[in-house]
């Protein structure tokens, strides 16, 4: 395949947190902050550089996913447009198909009931948008998705090691779980401090409206 360039245009701070050695990440803080494109961007690199990668998105409405992330400028229809005219991305309202196996599904929580038949779903990567609107029973349940096979482990690229299988949740200060992030989260522990916790390792970053010029 040629060379392509993807310009995803990134800030300092979107970097920090892309690179940071957490596993389980809050990206939460001002509106306006770039933290959904932070999470689109996330999700695009490691699906590039990581085959087999299976990531799943989440936000409260599917209208959410397929409007605040799929369509517009900086969307992924945008972002990866370059690739899907190589017919090497395909992008449906289900989510993102990569030509080397990754794959990026899409998960809406408009109705509860759905995930009662959902137990025993294996996803390497977890994003959860505005993670605040969702209930923390659902949470907690989502959280039980991430693993990831020790064969698939051993073949993720250096750089990467440690890094995963991965959780990330952006978040807002307003919304039904609000109490759940700030004491599991928030206040937990010191800004930005790594803490091991149930197996993945915890940290807080915060995301202000003056980190993103865009």
């Amino acid at each position: 395949m040629p060379e392509i360039h993807l310009d995803l245009g990134l800030h300092p701070r979107q970097l920090q947190a892309l690179e940071s050695d957490s596993t389980d990440l809050l990206f939460g803080g001002a509106t306006e902050g770039g933290k959904s494109h932070f999470l689109r961007c996330a999700l695009i690199i490691w699906c590039l550089d990581i085959p087999n990668l299976s990531c799943v998105l989440i936000r409260k409405k599917i209208s959410d996913i397929l409007n605040g992330h799929v369509e517009g400028r900086m969307g992924f229809r945008s972002l990866l447009a370059p690739l899907v005219d190589l017919k090497k991305v395909t992008i449906t309202q289900d989510g993102i198909k990569f030509w080397n196996g990754s794959q990026i599904y899409f998960q809406h929580c408009q109705d509860e009931r759905q995930f009662d038949s959902a137990q025993g779903i294996e996803r390497q990567v977890l994003a959860i948008d505005e993670a605040t609107q969702i209930s923390e029973r659902l949470i907690r349940f989502f959280r039980t998705w991430v693993r990831m096979p020790v064969e698939m482990y051993k073949e993720i690229p250096a750089h990467w090691q440690g890094k995963f299988p991965k959780i990330i949740c952006t978040a807002n200060p307003i919304g039904p779980s609000v109490g759940y992030f700030r004491r599991e989260y928030v206040q937990a522990r010191a800004h930005e401090q790594i803490e091991l916790v149930h197996g993945f390792k915890r940290q807080y970053m915060l995301s202000r409206y003056s980190d993103n010029p865009s």
